[in-house]
């Protein structure tokens, strides 16, 4: 999707496209009464226009001139149509709804189903470079202004053969229901491509891109849509790999590029096990790695008090004999509330890895969920991180979306850091939500998708 091409393609295809390609949107009783004609957004492979509508209508109509003056060419369908389905993607087919080419104002403008007063219209086009070529078009409604995809973290930053990476996503607003977002990454410089979703919690949500062989370069980056996933992939199967951009609300990328890693042999360093107990006020954090293929290696311990931003909080030096024994520090000045820890760990090849996060509560009382990996369960299994402030029986409850409860057990947690094995088997796939109840409270909420 976004490919970098060379400067002398790039101004060679600039020099043409005016002749080529719909640079406005032109809409009838949208967000105007009764015309508005605009100059599109260029994202590269695609244009874009969002426009929220001022009214209700249901004699709306639209058109994509090569500028906003008339007479010129512009692209819209042949003749009188039925109106252009949302959320869908219309290829170029003659006779249909399509933004067909059109030379000197030739053809109608194309219908739109009913708008509605306040919802926002995406509207995306693909670019082309043929003087007479049309385009792949698609009309996005959401009844709110769609999230903006605010950072995308990779960690660990490298893999290893089999090891699924994960990718964290934050977004500015919580994700609507209507809206899903997707990590799409490709092995091929996105002649093909696959997406995974991430499952929200709040702002925060996180997906997981499989593990791959052996010196796989991996290219991705996060975008949003209204489509769910299954629909999305089964339309790429009819109409190929623009689908994604005419179903895209917003994405994000690292500076225009594609985030990007190479699967590694394996990893330098990794960890065995990451712990973390509660002994009255302190917090005790202890862990074993595995450094067979790093002479040296630093560990540093971090803290969070959000599992955003995260502080040095205890640093090590270890040789390979040292690495190979149980490392423990005392956190003596926990942080009130949820204290979140990681460590952090660079090798002898300046190679930076991280382990996962735990979490421990300065208080003198209940718990909290602190993850569920993956969150997308393919395999029957996940894992669920939790923390509580003492041992207590606590009662974990699995409900669906409706609220129905499909899954109750009971279990007693250490104080401190805590995971258990779901096991999902006899949930049909679908979204469902985790809950921890103890007699000082519920833990909030976690959500996940069966497949």
């Amino acid at each position: 999707m976004k490919k970098t091409l060379l400067t002398v393609i790039v101004i060679v295809l600039m020099l043409a496209e005016t002749m080529a390609q719909p640079f406005a949107l032109a809409t009838n009783n949208v967000d105007g009464s009764p015309f508005t004609c605009n100059l599109l957004e260029d994202l590269g492979i695609y244009k874009r226009m969002r426009v929220q509508a001022t009214q209700n209508s249901s004699s709306a109509t639209w058109e994509f001139p090569a500028l906003c003056s008339f007479p010129g060419n512009v692209w819209r369908p042949y003749a009188a149509t039925a109106p252009i389905p949302f959320n869908a993607v219309i290829p170029p087919i003659p006779n249909t709804a399509a933004a067909l080419y059109n030379s000197g104002n030739g053809g109608v403008a194309g219908n739109l189903l009913p708008v509605t007063l306040g919802h926002y219209y995406t509207f995306n086009v693909q670019n082309i470079f043929t003087p007479t070529g049309s385009p792949y078009i698609a009309v996005l409604e959401t009844d709110n202004l769609p999230v903006a995809i605010q950072t995308v973290t990779q960690l660990p930053i490298s893999n290893a053969v089999g090891e699924n990476i994960p990718v964290n996503v934050t977004i500015t607003t919580p994700s609507d229901p209507v809206e899903n977002v997707f990590v799409r990454y490709t092995t091929d410089n996105f002649v093909s491509s696959s997406i995974v979703q991430a499952i929200f919690t709040g702002t925060t949500g996180t997906a997981e891109i499989p593990g791959l062989p052996l010196g796989t370069n991996v290219e991705y980056y996060v975008y949003s849509s209204p489509k769910a996933r299954a629909l999305i992939e089964a339309d790429a199967i009819l109409y190929g790999q623009v689908v994604h951009d005419m179903y895209t609300l917003e994405w994000n990328t690292n500076i225009g590029q594609n985030y990007s890693y190479t699967v590694t042999a394996v990893l330098p360093v990794k960890i065995d096990y990451l712990r973390g107990l509660k002994q009255d006020n302190n917090h005790v954090i202890s862990w074993k790695a595995n450094c067979v293929n790093s002479t040296s290696t630093t560990f540093t311990l971090e803290r969070s008090a959000g599992a955003i931003s995260y502080s040095s909080i205890f640093s090590i030096q270890a040789d390979a004999l040292r690495c190979s024994q149980p490392f423990t520090y005392t956190d003596t000045r926990p942080l009130p509330g949820a204290n979140y820890y990681r460590l952090r760990m660079r090798d002898n090849n300046d190679i930076v890895t991280y382990s996962r996060v735990i979490a421990l509560l300065n208080k003198t009382a209940g718990l909290e969920l602190v993850s569920i990996a993956p969150t997308v369960v393919q395999n029957n299994r996940a894992i669920l991180e939790l923390t509580a402030a003492l041992s207590q029986k606590t009662e974990l409850l699995i409900t669906d979306v409706s609220g129905r409860q499909m899954q109750r057990l009971s279990f007693q947690p250490v104080a401190g850091s805590n995971q258990l094995i779901l096991d999902v088997t006899a949930l049909s796939p679908g979204t469902y939500f985790v809950t921890a109840f103890s007699v000082q409270g519920n833990s909030g909420v976690l959500k996940f998708v069966k497949q």
